[in-house]
């Protein structure tokens, strides 16, 4: 039980990194145009929330793996069979 509990985790984790480097350039390309002060300017206020709402949605998969990363280390600890 506890193996499959592991192998769970293990997949799921898998799962979430794929998706999280599946949403860099993405990711990326926003925050350029949030760095570039005359092209972020130049879009209309609308288009603006639009794109931090955006940033903020596919940052998601970022975050999640990011504070998740450590957790997945002590299990994968945990689960080493001697």
């Amino acid at each position: 039980m506890h193996l499959q509990f592991c192998n769970m985790i293990i997949n799921d984790s898998t799962y979430l990194l794929g998706e999280a480097l599946e949403k860099l350039p993405q990711v990326r390309d926003l925050e350029a145009l949030m760095e570039n002060k005359t092209a972020w300017d130049a879009l209309p206020k609308r288009e603006q929330q639009e794109k931090e709402s955006a940033l903020r949605q596919e940052s998601k998969p970022l975050d999640l793996m990011s504070n998740t990363l450590p957790q997945i280390a002590l299990v994968l600890v945990m689960c080493h069979v001697p």
